[in-house]
């Protein structure tokens, strides 16, 4: 059976849908706040974040999300409006490339470009696909220790040979569509179903991810899921 509650260390479901503050709804208790409110019509749920016009959300500097194992999962709704920048999806550590870890859109090419922190950056692992303007994509990568791999759409589309335990950057900050070196990088579209986990989702659970069509989920624990059609 899919797991998509179990190690969720960041949950913003993103459904506010009114002002700056964004719930999170895993047991880490780690609300955002966005530069300024921007919400829209939402991919699962009725709002999600628009961030056009260099919003961003901070997620503060709890190390709750300084991750030193070998095992890390991130997963989001992502609605791209253009690839003129490496614009972020959710960044922490300092001024790249000091960062622990680093979810991008790759400038031009706009494909999903993902570092992560293991006695430094090494290659970043890159999807195969690019992006589609205009369009809502679900994307996750996981690390489980050896390997990094990346799904689009609930299906793996890169896999990357990595090892080594990731990096400690105790009390950095964390952002939600911009980078933590300074603005310029800030995300130009919508974000939704933002997820980070502790552990290596299965790919059963990274399609649970791509099908969920919306739960109440407090604290550690979730009422009965909802599942959409793949189409």
């Amino acid at each position: 059976m899919a797991d998509i509650t179990s190690n969720l260390k960041l949950y913003y479901a993103l459904n506010e849908g009114t002002g700056t503050s964004c719930a999170d709804s895993s047991a880490s208790g780690l609300t955002g706040t966005m530069s300024s409110a921007g919400w829209a019509a939402g991919k699962v749920g009725s709002y999600c974040a628009d961030l056009s016009g260099s919003k961003s959300i901070s997620v503060g500097t709890s190390n709750t999300l300084n991750f030193t194992g070998t095992a890390l999962t991130i997963a989001a709704w992502i609605y791209p409006t253009s690839f003129s920048r490496y614009y972020r999806i959710i960044e922490r550590g300092g001024t790249y490339p000091s960062v622990q870890f680093s979810l991008v859109v790759e400038q031009t090419t706009g494909k999903l470009w993902f570092d992560l922190n293991r006695s430094g950056l090494g290659s970043p692992c890159k999807s195969v696909t690019a992006l589609s303007l205009n369009t809502w994509t679900h994307i996750a990568v996981v690390y489980d220790g050896s390997t990094t791999k990346m799904y689009l759409n609930g299906s793996q589309n890169q896999s990357l040979s990595y090892s080594g335990s990731i990096t400690s950057f105790s009390g950095s900050q964390c952002y939600v569509g911009r980078g933590t070196g300074g603005t310029g990088d800030e995300w130009p579209g919508k974000l939704d179903e933002v997820r980070v986990y502790d552990r290596a989702l299965a790919s059963g659970d990274i399609t649970a991810l791509y099908n969920f069509a919306g739960a109440t989920v407090r604290r550690g624990r979730s009422n009965r899921t909802g599942a959409r059609s793949a189409a």
